[in-house]
Formats: structure tokens, sequence, C-alpha cells
């Protein structure tokens, strides 16, 4: 893959992030630990645990995306089986 023409410093460093999960998870190299030099990118993208009842709205969304082939995004209307998990 190719990183995006023109693009930010920070745009770049997610962008090398996302590339070297993907690899990683490819690879199934796990336990994994990510490490980054930019504490941007690392106070941006904090990972936490949650149970999955407090986070229902992106585990249905994870496992539409399992079904689903493509990209699919919803702007104004919501899908009708995710109106119960959004306040």
């Amino acid at each position: 893959m190719q990183a995006p023409g023109r693009v930010s410093f920070l745009a770049t460093e997610l962008y090398a992030k996302k590339i070297g999960l993907s690899f990683a998870l490819e690879a199934a190299v796990v336990p994994l630990v990510v490490e980054s030099d930019s504490l941007l990118v690392v106070q941006l993208v904090a990972v936490q645990h949650i149970s999955r009842n407090a986070n229902m709205l992106a585990h249905r969304i994870a496992k539409f995306n399992l079904r689903v082939r493509g990209f699919d995004f919803w702007m104004e209307a919501r899908p009708r089986w995710l109106m119960d998990c959004v306040l």
C-alpha cells in the first residue's frame, strides 16, 4: 500500500500505525506491543477494554462488518438495527 499524497505529519504517523497493525494481525504476531515516538499519536490512540454490554454499538457494527463486503457508512439515517444502542 502507498500512503496518501500530501498529508499531515499526524495522518502519516497514524497511517504507518495502521499498516503495521494490519501486518501484525495477518502474520498472527501476538501478543502485540505498539510503540511510537509521537506523543500526539499515543495520546490520540488509546485502547481500553470494556465489556461487550457496555459497548453494544461497536459490537453490532463489528458483527455487521463480518457479513458485509465493501465500505458502508451512515451520515444522517441510522440503521434500524442500531437504534436501540444509540442514545
